[in-house]
């Protein structure tokens, strides 16, 4: 009988510490959710506009927002050669999928990233969900080449978004979406049969990763692509702007891309996301062009021409001297981001200031104090009126001053927000 006891004891107490278990698990795979009538954090202040029209809401608040903070974090930052270190030194995919295992992002904290955004005066925080090399920051049921698979097995991009839904700040997911150096069926040539660069690496051994003709479907690509795109605004709470980057490889294989039903997906989960794909795609047949809610070009990718487009802008460019880890600490400087503010004010676009996180994922803690004290001084200053011309910022620039006749600035964008989107 005593025994009996024992044992029923032994095993009630191993069922309760299993179920306490498990449901631990559960929690922790719990996804962030999104309910369209609830007005998200960032947009707390637009509430009134947000009820009629969560989109039009959305986009004055990215028309005024100024200031965000950008993140090139990936497998890539280990090696400490920049995030083209696949395609500049013509890794084999089999060779690259390695630093899945080696991958460590013991120092990304969330808290301590948005906190610093917040201290710098920033509104929102685009982060790399997935560069072009392909690896994920969230863990995705479309591949095992993510973080979720990587020591600590963390979903970066869950802990940024609880972070960032917590303390009012947007969210941004960059995602790659027509170039890809791992997926079997990534765009390599465009509709014509013509082979793209930097579609691929130039290997000069045949890759054997990628699938063969006849059996290359681009189609089996984009449904991948969408997939992860339907997963990012589904499983991650109120998504503020989906940031597609590589749009040439889209528009070259514009019928198969149709970036337009992508972009309706995206409206179609969260009506108040906003998505750009830089400078924009272009429909050949001129029917379905151009169909982003803003620009969001490089500094070196600005056009003049943007101006006249009707859409919000946003410029985006490095403090570090590069998108992602190369190695050699460098930061520009407290004058730098000053400077750049003018700059963007010249443009008449948000800034969108790029850092590159060592390679455990942590911020560098110089980069920590110069935002800060740029933070403090927007404070006692307020964004900074003045307007600068790019190069007189010393800010890397194509054009040159005759891009703008008389050097003289733009007016501010006349943007309307009264009628609804089409």
């Amino acid at each position: 009988m005593q025994i009996t006891t024992k044992r029923l004891l032994t095993s009630f107490l191993t069922f309760l510490c299993l179920s306490l278990h498990c449901s631990g698990n559960a929690q922790e795979k719990k996804t962030l959710t999104y309910n369209a009538k609830k007005v998200p954090s960032y947009l707390k202040a637009y509430k009134k506009e947000y009820k009629k029209d969560p989109h039009l809401a959305a986009l004055k608040w990215f028309s005024e927002a100024k200031y965000g903070l950008f993140m090139h974090y990936g497998v890539y930052s280990q090696v400490g050669r920049g995030e083209w270190v696949m395609f500049g030194d013509k890794i084999h995919v089999n060779e690259y999928t390695k630093l899945k295992d080696s991958f460590d992002p013991s120092g990304f904290d969330a808290n301590a990233i948005t906190d610093m955004a917040l201290d710098a005066g920033m509104k929102y925080i685009c982060i790399t969900t997935k560069h072009h090399d392909s690896f994920c920051l969230w863990d995705t049921k479309e591949t095992d080449f993510k973080s979720t698979n990587a020591k600590g097995h963390r979903d970066l991009v869950k802990e940024l978004a609880t972070q960032c839904h917590k303390k009012g700040i947007a969210l941004f997911l960059y995602y790659s979406y027509g170039r890809d150096w791992r997926h079997p069926h990534g765009v390599y040539k465009d509709s014509k049969g013509e082979v793209m660069s930097p579609a691929r690496p130039h290997y000069t051994e045949i890759e054997e990763h990628y699938a063969k003709e006849p059996e290359y479907k681009l189609d089996n690509y984009v449904n991948y692509v969408n997939n992860q795109v339907t997963e990012l605004l589904t499983n991650y709470g109120p998504i503020a702007a989906i940031w597609f980057d590589a749009p040439p490889e889209a528009e070259a294989n514009f019928e198969t891309f149709k970036p337009y039903k992508t972009y309706d997906l995206i409206h179609q989960l969260q009506p108040q996301c906003l998505v750009s794909a830089k400078w924009g795609i272009e429909d050949p047949t001129g029917k379905h062009s151009m169909k982003e809610d803003f620009f969001a070009p490089e500094i070196n990718q600005y056009k003049a021409s943007m101006q006249s487009g009707g859409k919000p802008i946003e410029v985006c460019m490095t403090f570090n001297g590069s998108w992602g880890w190369k190695g050699t600490y460098k930061n520009k400087g407290i004058d730098f981001l000053k400077n750049a503010m003018k700059a963007s004010n010249y443009l008449n676009a948000n800034l969108l200031m790029n850092i590159a996180p060592l390679p455990d994922g942590s911020i560098h803690a110089n980069d920590q104090k110069s935002f800060r004290e740029v933070g403090d001084w927007l404070q006692k200053n307020g964004w900074p009126k003045e307007r600068m011309h790019p190069k007189d910022a010393h800010i890397h620039w194509k054009e040159g001053k005759e891009a703008y006749p008389g050097n003289a600035p733009y007016q501010p964008l006349k943007l309307d927000f009264k009628k609804s989107k089409e």
